[in-house]
């Protein structure tokens, strides 16, 4: 069984189209919350810069809302694409390598899997793109990103509507979604480089 992991998450109305695309329209619904603008603001006086407006608009222009989830609810959503005995679970893979005109998945306990088609989205530690590609080391940056989740009562006490919000300043960045309204919101606290 799959942990509910992560934190808040973006999806755009390209994403939201691809959900749909799988037949996950409405996966959502219940826990993702329509962002009606994305506002951003100085981080340390919370002066107003701008505000890009999104609700209903976004849905007219774009075919699709922009939505403000939590990863875990994601997670779930597309668990119900995949069929139970189409998923490996309980092995590591280790690496990927190609099977005539499909890719055999090769896991940590010996076994492998034949498939049509992989999508790779397993992080900078890539096992499958360092299986097809020349791996170079990661290059640390130095911007971090610090993440809370929180009940989302502590902002509905305020009266404030759930929002984006990103405050600004140089190349430094602060982030607040409220996402699985009204159970969850989700701070993301940015650093630039150099930091902490």
């Amino acid at each position: 069984a799959f942990e509910r992991v992560g934190t808040g998450i973006m999806l755009a109305p390209n994403a939201v189209k691809a959900l749909a695309g799988i037949g996950l329209a409405h996966a959502l619904d219940g826990t993702a919350v329509a962002a009606p603008t994305i506002r951003n603001r100085e981080w340390d006086t919370g002066e107003f810069l701008f505000e890009l407006a999104l609700g209903e608009g976004a849905e007219t222009t774009y075919g699709a809302p922009f939505l403000l989830a939590h990863r875990g609810d994601l997670h779930a959503a597309l668990q119900q694409a995949v069929p139970r005995e189409l998923m490996t679970l309980g092995a590591r893979l280790v690496g990927v390598e190609p099977a005539g005109e499909r890719v055999a998945l090769v896991f940590d306990d010996g076994s492998r899997r034949v498939v049509d088609v992989v999508v790779v989205a397993d992080g900078v530690h890539s096992v499958v793109r360092g299986s097809l590609f020349t791996q170079s080391p990661a290059n640390f940056t130095g911007r971090v990103a610090y993440r809370a989740v929180y009940p989302s009562t502590l902002i509905q006490a305020t009266g404030r509507a759930p929002e984006s919000l990103v405050g600004t300043k140089q190349d430094k960045s602060v982030t607040r979604l409220d996402c699985a309204w009204p159970k969850v919101a989700h701070y993301a606290g940015g650093g630039g480089p150099n930091v902490p």
